[in-house]
């Protein structure tokens, strides 16, 4: 009685332990495994299939749109027939010739006194600089973050408005018979950023909605031209990184970017020629005339040339605005410039396929005019720099100092 309680028992405890620990019995009815596929369509998951085709319809749409001119997309209230395959068939049958349509098709838009006429994809990055983030589900809709990075083809604004005119009926800027100048253009990147709504129509992903990021409600608010706030600029310069850090992601960018930044330091290095005398008389020759100034920072100081020998400043008759005096680093009561390290130099935004901008900031150990003996300030200069746009021959063509900053003092005995 005893043993068969024991084995009873035995039989039990086995049986809880295969259940807690997630095992089956064998099946004896001659049915098959099947796999489960869950993580397939688990939109959640990064590379799940499902992820992948949500991924792959939301990049071959921007691909699509992007491709396009502007003027395409003069009716905002029609979708498009070669977008069409990506939209869902409720926002086609409902929303067509409805301005409040969710699709936002590209437009022209104002950033920093420039229109951007036509977006060109970035086809040197993976899926052509197209990222895709989930965000979440709501019932059957699946919520998704998209950036495009793109190459921004602008005129400036006066420029614009002589060559488009605004529809009064959808407020959109329509293309005039007027020829412009190839001159006129310019580029930099930008990257534009979308919230996306996907659903599942049929056994196919398609968009339901793609609509700019901090948009403005109604539809003639969203279209004004400086309704930007979707748009992020760049500078043209690409400098970032390979994922190793050991290679600019664009080489030609990378090689233009170092060349540029080592003129910039070897200008500001080469103030250490210029003491409290020597800036004074600098300030004589540049309220005197363009040859005064240039002879004087070239042929004495050394301000304008490389180690080659090679010009580095370029100063035209415009040189009291683009090398105000006020801007240089040795002020009234510093006596020399010794030393100049920690060199951080940034394209700024406004750095376009034309004009080549940097933010520019240094240490500088000055020797001082007044005070006890020996005293040495220390200071963080902020300026922002302009070069002449030449690949091969950069110069400075212009410096603003922004900020100077005293960071501390120390008495040095000679």
């Amino acid at each position: 009685m005893k043993k068969n309680f024991r084995l009873a028992l035995i039989t039990v405890i086995a049986l809880i332990l295969i259940i807690n620990t997630g095992c089956s019995m064998p099946s004896f009815l001659g049915g098959d495994d099947k796999t489960d596929n869950s993580e397939d369509n688990n939109v959640t998951i990064e590379n799940s299939a499902a992820t992948k085709k949500v991924k792959k319809v939301v990049s071959d749409y921007f691909i699509k749109a992007f491709s396009q001119p502007i003027e395409k997309y003069n009716n905002t209230a029609i979708v498009p027939e070669d977008i069409k395959p990506f939209i869902s068939k409720r926002t086609i049958s409902e929303g067509e010739n409805n301005p409040e349509i969710g699709i936002h098709l590209p437009r022209y838009i104002e950033l920093n006194g420039m229109v951007v006429v036509e977006y060109q994809l970035m086809n040197a990055l993976k899926d052509k600089g197209i990222e895709t983030t989930y965000i979440g589900k709501s019932t059957n809709d699946l919520m998704y973050y998209t950036k495009v990075q793109l190459m921004a083809k602008c005129l400036p604004d006066i420029d614009f408005y002589l060559a488009y005119k605004q529809n009064p009926t959808t407020k959109l800027y329509e293309k005039q018979a007027v020829n412009i100048d190839e001159n006129k253009y310019d580029y930099f990147r930008i990257v534009a950023s979308y919230d996306i709504t996907v659903v599942k129509d049929s056994s196919d992903y398609k968009i339901k909605r793609a609509v700019e990021s901090s948009t403005r409600p109604g539809y003639q608010n969203r279209v004004l031209l400086i309704n930007n706030d979707f748009v992020e600029r760049f500078p043209y310069i690409n400098t970032d990184k390979t994922p190793d850090g050991k290679e600019y992601a664009n080489k030609e960018d990378g090689s233009r970017f170092d060349n540029e930044s080592k003129l910039i330091e070897k200008f500001f290095t080469n103030f250490k020629e210029l003491d409290n005398e020597r800036m004074n008389l600098l300030k004589s020759k540049w309220f005197s005339s363009q040859k005064e100034f240039a002879d004087y920072s070239k042929g004495i100081l050394k301000l304008n040339i490389d180690k080659d020998k090679k010009e580095i400043m370029q100063i035209d008759d415009q040189y009291k605005t683009k090398f105000n005096i006020d801007s240089f680093p040795l002020k009234s009561n510093m006596g020399k410039v010794l030393k100049l390290s920690n060199f951080e130099i940034i394209p700024h935004p406004a750095y376009t396929k034309k004009q080549s901008k940097y933010i520019v900031k240094f240490e500088a150990t000055i020797e001082m005019m007044s005070g006890i003996i020996g005293q040495q300030n220390k200071y963080k200069y902020d300026y922002f720099v302009v070069l002449n746009n030449d690949i091969k021959s950069p110069k400075v063509s212009g410096i603003y100092m922004n900020s100077i900053i005293n960071t501390g003092t120390e008495i040095v005995e000679k």
